[in-house]
């Protein structure tokens, strides 16, 4: 019921349903009427959150929003894969050994078919 609580919120409802708290809430006011973020926002803190910068309200706002929009889904999977991608590849700015001699061997097999 979670995630259906999740998308009322996203677009304005109270997170309830049929007058009675989501599991797991205590079903004050503060927590089941707190509206969920736009995309506009959300996409404004993408770096931050993915890069752990955001703390407390800011960084569950995020969250949540993430966790149900359809919209902004594509994006932030492919931030994050282009942020891995980019991890693995930083090694010191140098080529690795094994490409390194790859590349030199055919250097030598083309030079030596000229």
């Amino acid at each position: 019921m979670a995630f259906f609580d999740s998308l009322k919120r996203l677009f304005g409802g109270t997170g309830q349903t049929g007058g009675t708290a989501p599991s797991g809430s205590s079903g004050s006011p503060s927590e089941t009427a707190v509206a969920m973020i736009p995309c506009d926002e959300a996409s404004g803190r993408l770096f931050e959150y993915l890069d752990g910068e955001l703390d407390g309200i800011s960084k569950e706002e995020v969250r949540r929003h993430l966790e149900v929009c359809e919209a902004c889904y594509p994006r932030v999977q492919f931030e994050k894969h282009f942020m891995e991608a980019l991890r693995r590849s930083q090694n010191g700015g140098r080529a690795s050994e094994s490409l390194r001699e790859r590349v030199l061997q055919s250097l030598a097999q083309d030079e030596g078919l000229d």
